[in-house]
């Protein structure tokens, strides 16, 4: 039989839009939602709800969002807007007239925020290493490229780059997550320094 009768296994973590166990790019313009497109999959993998508001999810499980870009409040603000559309809130619960419990769902979503994380240190990318054996992560996300990168790559270097995501691959085949990298592709010299 031809190429296009071989059998294949194409699982989707998210159907139509994330393959399982794959290792992707989510890339695009500055302003163009890119990191909210991000935290709506960490949401919907850890939670089960669908990818925004209509792609199921088929597996559910941890998800590690390694984040070098936005302070502790504005992250924690957008996956608070992004949760309440998916109905992921805090439940109240009335003990008595005069006393409310409140109950935060725990969702195995892990951040590591603002931690210097660089492609390039082999201490830190032991430590993420670590971190992924211990938690299992059906899905790593990675935001932003650029600054995930080791000092000096040049992000439109098909050779540098390459040789960065042969780490993320590793990560892959050793543990089986499938890898999502914020990429913000229009850094020209026309534009602002500005990053969504």
């Amino acid at each position: 039989g031809g190429f296009m009768q071989q059998p294949t296994h194409l699982r989707w973590l998210v159907d139509d839009s994330w393959v399982d166990g794959s290792v992707g790019f989510i890339s695009g313009r500055s302003k163009s939602y890119k990191t909210w497109i991000a935290l709506d999959l960490a949401l919907s993998v850890v939670s089960g709800q669908p990818f925004l508001g209509r792609y199921g999810v088929e597996r559910t499980g941890p998800v590690l969002l390694v984040q070098e870009e936005d302070p502790t409040p504005v992250l924690q603000e957008r996956l608070r807007l992004i949760a309440k559309t998916k109905g992921m809130l805090p439940s109240l619960k009335v003990v008595r007239s005069d006393y409310v419990e409140i109950e935060y769902p725990e969702w195995p979503l892990h951040i590591i925020n603002l931690q210097g994380f660089n492609l390039g240190s082999t201490e830190k990318v032991a430590q993420i290493r670590k971190l992924i054996a211990e938690i299992n992560p059906i899905l790593v996300i990675l935001d932003p490229l650029i600054v995930l990168l080791p000092q000096g790559v040049d992000e439109y270097k098909g050779v540098e780059v390459s040789a960065v995501l042969q780490t993320i691959k590793m990560w892959r085949e050793e543990f089986g997550c499938a890898v999502t990298i914020v990429h913000h592709w229009n850094k020209g010299k026309n534009e602002s320094g500005d990053r969504f």
